[in-house]
Formats: structure tokens, C-alpha cells, sequence
């Protein structure tokens, strides 16, 4: 240690640490006096595997960078039967210290790591890349240039530039923004046996129907009664998920998108990512690649790093977006009308804690004042095409009998009547639209839409963005695109709209405030 300190350099060290060397923790040993460091990552499968001096130090960054706390939220019920909430810290780790593997999706931020670790400790670095994997030699005739006469634009091009440079990755592109040209385009320049993963039946034949227009070629389908495969398919999440009967058959594919990423940190997701053992090419995307969960690493583990991040604001100064008109309604309910609700809620316990469930069905579906101000709007604009969006099946057949020529699509809808309102509604036939949220948040295209009604009062974030792209498409016909929502009174549903409103002026938009003022 004199001579460290005099001379301000590491002297010779000892071929073998014991339990008492003061170098064990500082990875200043024996293995480190080579001017190079010298790593080898292999792709396996779903997985990579580090080889190389790896120490104390290297390890614990390692488990430091690939690993995250979330808030896990339980609900349970007391004694007298109010229901009490409590949040506990979860960890989540994905460095594998023991077998000293990795998600493929954290294959670039690793050796983004390595280099790092080799520059602080004023080393060389050499990083050889193995890949075990079997990839199909299955390739399909393409055309020279999209057919449906799509020409990319210039963000879009460099989208896909970098998808085929990096192989992996995640495009976060906002709504309107044509993902899913950018994904045919992919398909067309690789020309090998895909697969694009989508997570609602609406999307199975629109997908298709749109590769098959752009591309000449015959679409399989996975989902919604179809099990015809073929050398590209649009399949379904909730089919696919049955490993054990498509196991062999995820093993072939050499081309993967996910559509609406986001998603993929859910097991079913999971699951399919670890058969996909043999993808070179991953394509990720989503207007919104984050969770109001907390979980976005999980969402890399499986997708890979954010390459292209296109915002609705940046297409709207582009002009290929419209500029909404956000209007958040406030006061809408008086006082009394809100106190008579609470007290129907209450039970007069001492420090109650109040049932959400029971908030939202007296606030949110049974509440009069609201679904009158939604009428109202309705009554506004009675000749613009208009989409309500609503969380329960009750409130959706509520509003269906107050508004009049209005039609109810919700995931109990036989499908031969989800289609005809869904085309009626693109027609102009059906002029007001009643769904739920699950089904129009993400990938539904109408550039014919005028008006959203958010009258669902959706706790996330993803879903608010997601649902005002629904409304923000260009159309010859059209000239304003409206966005309404509510300021909820009660304390409990508030957050929820005060997050609604974050969101959206966190993405550039201007946000306004309409007050009833009602006593």
C-alpha cells in the first residue's frame, strides 16, 4: 500500500487470492494485470452467455444494471369487508450470476457495460460474438417496391435501416405514424419465414389484409378459428401461447414482430420469446414502449433497446398528424348530487375505507351529471363520427339507451356483429360508437374519426395516449379532431384524471380546462 501510494502503481500481485486479501473486492487481482480483457458472448436461443474475467465488482454491476424495483400492489378484504390496499417492494433480476446468461434483448447494453467496466479500469477490451442458433433457410419471392403504391417516409426509411443494422430492436412510434408500413417494408427486404404477433382478433384479417395489398403474396392466420400457418403469418398472442402445440413451429421462424410492444413483459409474451429460438430479426413497436406498472426492462429483456422514438407532436409539426383539441370537463356534478353519492357508498364505519369498485359504479356508470354532459356533447357535434370508450359492459349498454342511433361493440359481441358495426362505423352509417377501451386504445385505424369520448377513467397513461391517436389521422373530410375528458370529483378517481392529464401535456399537447360550475 506505500508503494501504491508513493509510486501510483499497482504492484505485483499474488497468482491466487486467499479470504483475507485486501484485492478480493476491488478486481485488482492477478486476472487483471493482462493489458486485455478478453469476453466471448454467445447467443443461446432466447439467451446470451458471457464468458471471461468476470469478478466481484463486474458482477455486481451486472446485477445492478439488469435489474429493477416495482411497487407490487395487493388488495384484500378486512373483516367487516372493505377492502384494503397495500403495496410492497418487488425485485426483479435478470443477470444469472450462476450460469452467467442474460435476455437477448440486453445483448448491446452488455457489451455497452463491458466497455465501460474495461474504461475504468484503463484496460483493452475484446468482445468476441458467437451465435449457436439454427436459423431457417426458408426464403419467400418478393417485389422490388411495395405494391399498394406506399412510398416510406424519410423517418420511416431510417426506421427500417436500423432494424436491419441492429437486427433487434424496439421502434417507439406514435399513432399515425405507420408502424406497420415500416413493418411490411422489413418484411419485404428480408424475404424469410415471419411471424407477426398481434394481441386482438380485430387485428388478425386488418394485418393481413394489408401485407397481403402491400407485398402480392398469401398471409397465413393464427387465431379467431383460423390455424392456416404459412411462410409469413399474422398470429394472435392468445393462440400462439399455447406452447407445447406450436412449439416446433416458433422454432422456425426467422423474423418476429410484436406489435403494440409494451405488452411483451407479460408471461404469455414471455413464454413465446423463450421458443423463439432460432429469430435472428425481432421488431418491436409501439407508440408508447413504457408501463404505468414499472416493468419497462421487461419489456428490452425481450425487445431490445429503443433505436427510433417518433412522437405525435413531432408528426403533427411534420403535418402528418392532426392538432387536437383536448378539453377535460370539470365540476360536470354538483355538490349535493356528489354527497348523496358518497353517503350511498358509505357504511359509517369509523376510518373507512372506501370499495373502488363501488366508486366507479355509482361515479362513473350510474353517475347522471356525467353520461348527461356526454350526451350533451353528442347533441354538440351531431353530425361528426364520434367514439365512446368505456371500462365495463354495464356503463357501455347504459349510455347505448340514452343515446340515441348509437351501437354498443364490446369483446361479448358475436363476431359476425363486430363487423358490421365496425364497418358501418368507417361507412359513416353509424355515426356514435360505444366500445371499450381494450379494443380501441391501440392499432384500430379510422382516419375518419372526428371526436374520442375517454369516458372511461382509466387509471394508465399507455392507454390515454394511445386512445387520442385513435383521433389524430388526416382525412379530406375532416377539419378538427377532438379529444373530451373528465376531471372525476371524488378523491379516489381525481388521480386517475390528473394522470390522464400529465400524460398528455407530457407529450406536447395543450390541454383545456372546461368548467361547468355546478353548486
Amino acid at each position: 500500500m506505500e508503494h501504491l501510494n508513493n509510486v501510483k502503481q499497482i504492484p505485483k500481485r499474488c497468482t491466487k487470492c486467499f479470504m483475507f486479501c485486501p484485492y478480493d473486492d476491488t478486481g485488482i487481482c492477478e486476472q487483471y494485470e493482462d493489458s486485455v480483457l478478453n469476453y466471448k458472448i454467445t447467443k443461446l436461443g432466447n439467451y446470451i452467455h458471457l464468458k471471461g474475467p468476470i469478478n466481484k465488482i463486474l458482477n455486481y454491476q451486472l446485477d445492478k444494471k439488469f435489474s429493477y424495483i416495482y411497487d407490487k400492489t395487493i388488495y384484500r378484504k378486512d373483516k367487516v369487508g372493505n377492502i384494503i390496499r397495500s403495496t410492497n417492494k418487488e425485485e426483479v433480476h435478470y443477470w444469472d450470476q450462476k450460469r452467467q446468461l442474460l435476455p437477448i434483448g440486453f445483448f448491446y447494453p452488455l457489451q455497452k457495460t463491458l466497455k465501460d467496466y474495461a474504461i475504468h479500469y484503463k484496460k483493452e477490451i475484446n468482445v468476441t460474438i458467437n451465435d449457436n442458433r439454427k436459423f431457417s433457410e426458408v426464403y419467400i419471392d418478393m417485389p422490388d417496391h411495395l405494391l399498394n403504391d406506399k412510398i416510406l417516409r424519410d423517418y420511416q426509411d431510417a426506421a427500417v435501416d436500423k432494424f436491419l443494422r441492429v437486427k433487434m430492436c424496439i421502434l417507439q412510434m406514435g399513432t399515425g405514424s405507420g408502424k406497420t408500413e415500416v413493418a411490411i417494408e422489413c418484411i419485404r427486404r428480408l424475404g424469410v419465414q415471419t411471424l407477426f404477433v398481434v394481441d386482438r382478433k380485430e387485428l388478425l384479417t386488418q394485418t393481413k389484409d394489408r401485407i397481403e395489398q402491400a407485398l402480392g403474396i398469401k398471409v397465413g392466420l393464427l387465431g379467431a378459428g383460423y390455424k392456416e400457418p404459412k411462410r409469413v403469418t399474422v398470429a394472435n398472442i392468445q393462440t400462439i401461447r399455447n406452447i407445447e402445440k406450436y412449439k416446433k413451429y416458433l422454432r422456425e421462424i426467422r423474423f418476429v414482430i410484436f406489435d403494440e410492444c409494451h405488452k411483451i413483459a407479460a408471461d404469455s409474451y414471455a413464454n413465446v420469446c423463450n421458443e423463439l429460438k432460432n429469430t435472428e430479426y425481432r421488431l418491436s413497436m409501439s407508440g408508447t414502449a413504457f408501463r404505468d406498472d414499472g416493468h419497462d426492462m421487461a419489456i428490452k429483456a425481450n425487445g431490445g433497446t429503443i433505436e427510433q422514438n417518433i412522437t405525435s407532436e413531432t408528426l403533427i409539426e411534420q403535418g402528418y398528424l392532426m392538432k387536437p383539441e383536448i378539453i377535460f370537463i370539470k365540476n360536470y356534478i354538483s355538490k349535493f348530487e356528489s354527497n348523496f353519492k358518497q353517503r350511498k357508498i358509505c357504511k359509517g364505519l369509523i376510518n373507512e375505507s372506501l370499495d373502488y369498485h363501488k366508486v366507479y359504479d355509482e361515479f362513473i356508470v350510474n353517475g347522471e351529471s356525467r353520461n348527461e354532459c356526454i350526451k350533451d356533447i353528442i347533441n354538440k357535434h351531431n353530425d361528426k363520427r364520434i367514439l365512446i370508450v368505456v371500462k365495463k359492459v354495464d356503463h357501455g349498454n347504459l349510455l347505448e339507451t340514452l343515446i340515441p342511433n348509437s351501437k354498443y361493440l364490446h369483446g361479448g359481441s358475436k363476431q359476425k356483429d363486430r363487423e358490421e358495426m365496425f364497418n358501418d362505423f368507417k361507412s359513416g352509417k353509424l355515426k356514435t360508437l360505444i366500445s371499450t377501451i381494450t379494443i380501441f386504445s391501440e392499432g384500430i385505424d379510422i382516419p375518419e374519426l372526428d371526436i374520442v369520448i375517454n369516458a372511461a377513467a382509466n387509471k394508465t397513461g399507455t392507454k390515454t395516449v394511445q386512445l387520442l391517436g385513435r383521433v389524430l389521422r388526416k382525412n379530406k373530410d375532416k377539419h378538427k379532431a377532438y379529444y373530451y375528458d373528465f376531471y372525476d370529483i371524488t378523491k379516489m378517481l381525481y388521480s386517475s384524471s390528473q394522470s390522464r392529464r400529465h400524460i398528455l401535456s407530457k407529450e406536447g399537447h395543450k390541454v383545456q380546462i372546461l368548467d361547468l360550475k355546478k353548486s
